[in-house]
């Protein structure tokens, strides 16, 4: 319920423990439109099953500090930053050349909904095709499996 508990479409989430639970809060989280899905753990197994059912990347704290995947993704968002003040550059270019423009937020819009909804399609059908990988996990444990 926690997962659904937020409006997650474009959103970063972090969930620690890659159990029962975990990877199918991963699933959801990626359902929903979540951007990024990170989540911990010390069992690569147990990581490699949350990959499979939609999380974005897999950290083990046995291996990983979460302060390093923290630093590369600052560096990820200044590129970002980089990206749209050129963008910027371009449109008043375009502008002093008397050239149409989409407003760079209505470009970003239309890619946002056009990569929530590929991801969102990609994750419902990971979803389905991991479900026995999860029973399997799951032993003894009475699971609702409609989506």
């Amino acid at each position: 319920h926690t997962a659904l508990s937020f409006d997650l479409i474009g959103e970063d989430v972090l969930i620690t423990g890659a159990g029962p639970i975990g990877c199918m809060a991963a699933a959801i989280c990626r359902h929903v439109g979540a951007r990024n899905v990170v989540i911990t753990d010390m069992n690569d197994y147990r990581l490699n099953l949350a990959k499979e059912l939609g999380a974005t990347r897999t950290v083990n704290v046995k291996e990983e500090k979460l302060e390093d995947i923290q630093e590369k993704r600052a560096l990820q968002e200044a590129m970002i930053e980089q990206t749209k003040e050129a963008v910027e550059k371009a449109k008043a270019e375009n502008q002093e050349n008397n050239t149409p423009d989409i407003p760079l937020e209505d470009l970003m819009k239309i890619a946002r909904a056009n990569t929530e909804t590929s991801k969102a399609q990609k994750s419902l059908q990971e979803i389905k095709n991991s479900m026995s990988l999860l029973e399997a996990d799951l032993t003894g444990i009475e699971v609702d499996t409609e989506v």
